[in-house]
């Protein structure tokens, strides 16, 4: 969560002195922060020991979801700490639904006051007659509600009618931050690097190798879309990390930490479980390694952010899922959702937006 941390640091003990009274073994929100190290040597600048994991328990309705751990990661202790605190959070929140504030509706039912569910990428068959949950949302472009598919939104929510079961259990677009600004930009830097590896894997082109460091080789990836973006390749296929960032040299740094974090949660079996890359994608380079040095930030205000998205043929949303707990810390939470960019690793079954193969050309 790079702008989380960038917030933290210009705030000086943020985390540690507010937010952290959210975590106490009795009755909080998260039950422990501890570290983490099986002994793995890892990616760039995170160190053995420097990763750290946040438990969450079994959120708000422990009869559906599995133990919701954060994990995080980062240049020192304290990085890591607040990053695995944040996420616990952002899968406390996600898991926290509430039936009578949904609504029950088809696609034909809402029309312009519902997102198109025809747009979207899915695991099943899903039409514009059938009836599933809705939660009411935002659009990024210009702040009008709509109302959204309720299985975009949580985790562990279960399923009501067959037709909720086009979309799988994914933390794309989750996050916390200091405002719901932040909150939403971070949850959208997300998107744009999970659509970073799918247009990769698609194209499955040479791409610049930016490093390769304890073999971890860090590759560019940006996208139509322009927000520098990078993708960590470790020692075996499976093992990823992606990023996207205001600068290409903070993508590189952030993508060695979201290798680190996905294999610790893959270790420990973190709910919910994202499909592993495909075996047969392994980013290889065409060119010879190329830093990218000090490159200049892009403007990631919110008017350039949807002007860039505009521009792609793409429109954002988000559900403000902020609860009194987060509010009482000045913490926001959101998810954001992009219907034309590819959130998952195909999975059986899996049909992705239209827009993966048309860019992908």
């Amino acid at each position: 969560m790079s702008a989380v941390t960038t917030a933290v640091s210009e705030t000086g003990l943020l985390l540690s002195t507010i937010a952290r009274s959210l975590v106490s073994p009795i009755g909080g929100v998260v039950s422990y922060i501890r570290a983490y190290d099986d002994g793995t040597p890892v990616a760039g600048e995170t160190n053995a020991g420097l990763v750290q994991i946040a438990s969450a328990g079994h959120g708000p309705h422990p009869e559906h979801a599995p133990a919701l751990l954060g994990v995080g990661a980062g240049v020192d202790e304290q990085a890591a700490t607040d990053d695995a605190l944040l996420r616990a959070l952002a899968l406390y929140v996600a898991a926290l639904w509430d039936s009578p504030s949904m609504r029950w509706a088809s696609a034909d039912e809402l029309g312009d006051e519902g997102l198109a569910v025809e747009e979207l990428a899915r695991l099943s068959p899903i039409e514009t007659r059938d009836r599933i949950r809705w939660v009411e949302g935002f659009a990024l472009d210009d702040g009008r509600p709509i109302w959204l598919p309720a299985v975009l939104s949580h985790i562990a929510l279960p399923v009501a009618v067959e037709a909720e079961n086009f979309w799988p259990q994914s933390v794309a677009g989750l996050a916390v931050a200091n405002d719901l600004g932040a909150a939403v930009l971070e949850g959208l830097l997300e998107c744009v690097a999970r659509d970073a590896l799918a247009l990769a894997r698609t194209r499955n082109a040479p791409i610049p190798m930016l490093s390769n460091d304890r073999g971890v080789a860090v590759f560019e990836a940006t996208t139509e879309v322009g927000v520098p973006c990078a993708i960590a390749q470790g020692p075996a296929s499976f093992e990823v990390g992606l990023a996207a960032a205001p600068t290409l040299e903070e993508a590189r740094v952030a993508a060695a930490h979201d290798l680190v974090r996905r294999r610790t949660r893959r270790a420990c079996g973190a709910y919910p479980e994202e499909a592993p890359p495909d075996p047969d994608f392994e980013p290889s380079t065409g060119s010879s390694m190329s830093a990218p040095g000090a490159d200049a930030p892009i403007d990631l205000s919110k008017p350039a952010i949807v002007g860039r998205l505009r521009h792609a043929g793409l429109a954002g949303y988000a559900v403000d899922l902020t609860t009194d707990e987060l509010r009482s810390v000045a913490l926001a939470a959101v998810r954001v959702i992009v219907p034309g960019l590819s959130p998952i690793q195909p999975i059986p079954g899996w049909t992705d937006h239209a827009r993966l193969a048309r860019v992908a050309t």
